[in-house]
């Protein structure tokens, strides 16, 4: 299982220069009863996994990969990928490493409700602004988190190697989210 989200997810890696094969996988995923996660680039999907689904899209879509681990995706298919989707790909095989699982283990406050004892939400006083006064820069691309949502991640270094973020910092950012993502997309079954 990758990360901590209570369910298996399994990565689909299309190969280079093929129009439309996401947008199938997709509807493969949606006709299975399964769920897409994640979208990295023009290759990778991230999806609940779905037995069936992986079989029809590998005898439909040649050449690409369904896999519950990256090491099952050849490397002539990943050796291609965009930044992005490397990213993703890398991310997940993070997600599902056993010191990651570990760390999970290891959470302060896991399993503690939120607003009681260490959990609890911060006095008025710790939070500095008024975060009701703070207006949205745009409209919402959908107030109640249905369908499709984009998330950016936007990392910031400063100008010295301390502030610098290395790959594997990149890669820990990207699971983490894409962890927090999966988890929170599966809390509504319309996902």
């Amino acid at each position: 299982m990758a990360g901590d989200v209570g369910f298996e997810e399994q990565v689909i890696v299309a190969p280079a220069r093929v129009e439309g094969v996401l947008a199938a996988a997709v509807q493969l995923v949606d006709e299975g009863a399964g769920r897409v996660s994640h979208q990295y680039g023009p290759r990778v999907l991230v999806v609940e996994e779905v037995a069936e689904v992986g079989e029809a899209m590998v005898a439909q879509m040649p050449g690409t990969a369904v896999a519950a681990a990256v090491a099952d995706v050849s490397d002539s298919l990943v050796a291609d990928l965009d930044e992005t989707g490397t990213l993703g790909l890398e991310a997940f095989a993070l997600r599902s490493s056993e010191e990651y699982a570990g760390a999970k283990e290891q959470r302060p406050l896991a399993g503690e409700s939120w607003g009681y004892g260490e959990a609890s939400t911060p006095d008025s006083d710790d939070v500095e602004g008024d975060a009701a006064a703070a207006a949205p820069a745009g409209a919402a691309t959908s107030s109640r988190l249905t369908d499709s949502v984009a998330v950016g991640i936007i990392i910031v270094e400063g100008p010295t190697d301390a502030l610098v973020f290395s790959n594997e910092d990149r890669i820990k950012v990207v699971a983490e989210v894409q962890n927090g993502l999966s988890w929170l997309g599966a809390q509504n079954s319309s996902g």
